[in-house]
């Protein structure tokens, strides 16, 4: 049953999303916008947990084609709510389709 409680639980939970994904990104600095979530999500009193996985950089820019290790490492978080562990990802699906996803 969804209780006025849970909007409220909901809404905080999307704006300290929202707020952390709109602060600009640059390749390399999502383990520090994972540490501020994670900040903000624990402050509303969840729990929560680093995950990391590899994924293949994509053909863009045209010169990413030349570096040779073209796999790397990208960092997200996961929240508990209500017992289950949520991922929750700026990159959305497509972060979680690339690669596999490890605890920290």
């Amino acid at each position: 049953m969804i209780t006025p409680l849970h909007d409220e639980l909901r809404l905080a939970r999307l704006q300290v999303f929202y707020e952390i994904r709109e602060i600009p990104y640059a390749r390399g600095e999502c383990a520090a916008k994972v540490a501020l979530l994670a900040e903000r999500f624990e402050s509303l009193g969840y729990r929560t947990r680093t995950v990391k996985g590899r994924y293949f950089v994509a053909d863009w820019p045209e010169e990413v084609r030349l570096v040779p290790n073209r796999v790397d490492i990208h960092y997200a978080l996961e929240i508990e709510i209500e017992g289950q562990w949520i991922l929750v990802d700026w990159l959305g699906e497509s972060a979680r389709m690339a690669g596999f996803w490890r605890r920290t």
